[in-house]
């Protein structure tokens, strides 16, 4: 689960990126705490092999990427209707008045279980040649870029749950297209 925030006035690709980069974004890539909330759960953190996906050494400078990765997906508990899973991660303020933003679901691999290594960054999704054994594509888009949602002004609202597989609850400010009111 990825949430970009993106400024575009920033060129070239990681390990060359200007030294105050990381700043530049709403929130900066120096992550001060993360976690993940399954609500009725009882399960841990490890117990869903949860990590902080800190890998971007190939990634463009105009992006900074904060993503959770799941690494044992089938211990996430499955009930009738739908399923909520939730991620915080909490960043100190960049110098960005707001970033642009986009949001992704991506399913890989857990390599690590060959590695006899718990989940983390450096070593899922290593083997390129397996299969996803599920149904359509490895990668779910939930906010596209090019809808120029803006953090902090937008945020994901209930409605668009059911296509965006994204949830926030009993927020009084929200109007009707997501975007907070002022």
């Amino acid at each position: 689960m990825e949430v970009s925030l993106f400024n575009d006035d920033l060129q070239g690709s990681h390990p060359g990126c200007p030294t105050n980069e990381v700043e530049e974004f709403w929130g900066i890539h120096d992550v001060n705490s993360w976690t993940v909330m399954v609500p009725g759960d009882t399960l841990g953190l490890k117990d869903y092999g949860a990590y902080i996906d800190w890998a971007d050494a190939s990634d463009p400078c105009s992006r900074n990427a904060l993503a959770i990765g799941i690494g044992y997906p089938h211990n996430l508990p499955v009930t009738s209707g739908y399923d909520t899973i939730q991620t915080l991660i909490v960043t100190p303020r960049g110098t960005a008045e707001t970033s642009t933003m986009s949001s992704y679901y991506q399913a890989v691999s857990n390599d690590c279980n060959n590695l006899s290594q718990d989940p983390h960054t450096s070593c899922m999704d290593l083997n390129t040649f397996r299969g996803f054994p599920g149904p359509g594509g490895k990668a779910l888009l939930a906010l596209n870029k090019s809808r120029g949602w803006t953090a902090p002004n937008c945020i994901f609202t209930q409605q668009e749950t059911n296509s965006m597989a994204a949830q926030v609850t009993q927020q009084p400010n929200l109007v009707s297209n997501g975007c907070w009111s002022e």
